[in-house]
């Protein structure tokens, strides 16, 4: 009975421990299992997340991709705008259409309003375009000192005359007008004329350069020097000039080719230091360097002006007889010269309209 027994309790240790080998080893197997699925699911997170990156990626690169299109797009657009902009401010050559423009549209509904005699000459420097409206030659008031100016400088070329003594003779007749100035330069012509002629010496010039109606036959009175002995000198009311004269001297001064490079320059630079700018030059705005120089007696107003402009260079001389006496000559050479200005150089194109 007793033998039995401990066979017994033998065969169910056996079983227990049978048990728990089987039951271990399902355990590992379930646990390696498991792991395994983990790593599966781990390895698909990270295939997934893998993916999303490179769609993340890919839409970031589709981003940049189309925001540079944009901005080339949008960059285009603006060089292209910038281009149209610069066919307009920076195209040096004035069309043929747009100089008619501006001698029938702006410059004919100038004349047409002025009750007077009114000469202009306008000319583009840069395909020599010009514009003549020109009748018989006009008293000069103070424009005649340009040419008195170009004398004494074709005397200092020849060493008549030294630069040093007339130089503050020339400022003040060309950048104050001064009339004394103008006499005491006739003066300096009597000393070096064989004949005590400064009138010829002028007049000399002219033929030379082909200023053919220019006579200089006369002397500015408000001073008090005594020219009375050269009234045998003086045809009577010999002292004129033309817008074309003008104009013709401008040119050969923008060229270089009055005198000398050097005389040309030296008077640019008296021209430039201009006090009286209350005409052409008056209304332009500061981009504009201008080199002019007026003349007013009674009911005779002028300005002669060469005109640098941003997009070219350009002469414009005004002659006028105003027959009402009423200083409207000045306003409309004022006015004129602005939408000369404005149209061609594209700017504040309400400025254009004539008043």
């Amino acid at each position: 009975m007793k033998k039995n027994r401990n066979k017994f309790v033998l065969i169910i240790v056996i079983i227990i421990i049978s048990l728990t080998v089987v039951i271990s080893i399902l355990l590992k197997n379930l646990i390696a299992n498991s792991k395994f699925t983990d790593d599966t699911i781990s390895s698909n997170h990270a295939q997934i997340s893998l993916e999303n990156d490179q769609i993340n990626v890919y839409k970031s690169t589709q981003t940049i991709e189309s925001s540079k299109t944009k901005e080339n797009t949008q960059s285009n657009r603006e060089k292209k705008s910038i281009n149209q902009d610069l066919e307009l401010f920076d195209n040096k050559t004035v069309s043929a259409s747009e100089f008619t423009h501006i001698t029938e549209q702006i410059i004919q509904s100038y004349v047409g309003n002025f009750n007077g005699d009114l000469q202009i000459y306008f000319k583009i420097l840069d395909n020599n375009q010009t514009y003549i409206d020109q009748g018989k030659s006009m008293y000069p008031a103070s424009l005649m000192k340009l040419f008195l100016m170009a004398e004494i400088f074709d005397e200092i070329e020849k060493e008549e005359i030294t630069y040093e003594e007339v130089e503050h003779l020339l400022i003040a007749m060309i950048t104050q007008s001064d009339n004394y100035s103008y006499n005491a330069l006739l003066e300096e012509l009597i000393q070096v004329d064989p004949n005590g002629n400064p009138f010829m010496r002028i007049k000399e010039l002219c033929d030379q350069y082909d200023f053919v109606e220019t006579k200089p036959y006369n002397y500015f009175q408000e001073t008090g020097f005594d020219f009375s002995y050269l009234a045998q000198y003086l045809p009577s009311y010999a002292f004129e000039t033309s817008v074309t004269d003008l104009g013709r001297f401008y040119e050969l001064l923008y060229k270089g080719e009055l005198i000398s490079p050097k005389a040309s320059e030296e008077m640019l630079n008296l021209l430039n230091q201009q006090q009286r700018k209350s005409k052409i030059p008056f209304l332009l705005p500061e981009e504009a360097i201008t080199y002019n120089k007026t003349g007013e007696l009674d009911n005779f107003s002028h300005d002669s002006c060469l005109v640098k402009s941003p997009r070219c260079d350009y002469i414009l001389i005004v002659m006028s007889e105003n027959y009402d006496f009423d200083g409207s000559a000045d306003y409309l050479i004022q006015k004129m010269s602005l939408s000369i200005y404005n149209y061609l150089n594209k700017t504040n194109t309400d400025a254009l309209a004539t008043e």
